[in-house]
């Protein structure tokens, strides 16, 4: 895993000092490769719409996801209308601003989100683990994608609200959200590595391949003398 802590350790870092003033305010994905290894960066995850497909960010069965997330938005309104990405606080907050996430074969088993697009699923709910305050990272295996087209592979993130015209990542000030939830926080991010190959997904394939071949040496006809 230590791979992994350098891209991590600069995204949360660019994320920890908030907004600066003339900051771009749309949002940012960037990528880089190390081996096996793809990391996606979304600075600024797109919050004025219930959904965003992003079809360039793909992965396959066995692959071994990384993700992280973290950061706050502005979901409009008046007085503190900033909130947490993944477990925003305050009213309505039980049904509304939540990030949301799809990936197919990983989240799938999740409960879905009770106001999102069909098969989205709350970032928060899949079990993640909350390394600080409003910071959740956690590690899953895609599974069986035998159902799912290739074209459909690709990570889908969303939005919980009842109003999107006026969120976004503005005005951000002195404003630390309801309850001073967003304090040490800054701008909402997330961070998505994708491993093509490890022990996991090795020891997975073996497994494939050795029941094929059982299955074929089975189906062989006695050897005649």
């Amino acid at each position: 895993m230590k791979r992994f802590l350098l891209p991590l350790a600069m995204v949360m870092l660019g994320c920890s000092v908030g907004l600066a003033a003339g900051d771009d305010l749309k949002e940012k994905v960037s990528s880089s490769v190390s081996g096996t290894v793809t990391t996606w960066r979304i600075y600024r995850p797109v919050i004025s719409q219930p959904e965003k497909n992003y079809t360039k960010i793909k992965y396959e069965e066995g692959d071994v996801i990384t993700l992280e997330a973290s950061g706050c938005d502005q979901t409009g309104g008046h007085g503190k209308t900033w909130k947490r990405y993944v477990d925003p606080q305050g009213p309505n907050a039980d049904r509304l601003y939540h990030g949301l996430i799809e990936m197919r074969g990983v989240t799938d088993k999740f409960k879905a989100s009770p106001t999102g697009k069909k098969g989205l699923v709350r970032i928060l709910d899949t079990g993640l683990k909350n390394i600080s305050t409003g910071l959740f990272r956690g590690e899953f295996v895609v599974g069986d994608l035998s159902k799912v087209p290739e074209k459909d592979r690709y990570l889908r993130l969303g939005f919980e609200d009842d109003d999107y015209s006026d969120n976004g990542y503005m005005d951000r000030n002195s404003d630390d959200g309801t309850g001073d939830q967003c304090k040490d926080l800054g701008t909402s991010y997330v961070v998505l590595t994708i491993d093509t190959k490890n022990e996991k997904h090795s020891a997975a394939a073996k497994g494939k391949k050795g029941k094929e071949k059982k299955g074929k040496e089975a189906e062989s006809p006695a050897p005649t003398k």
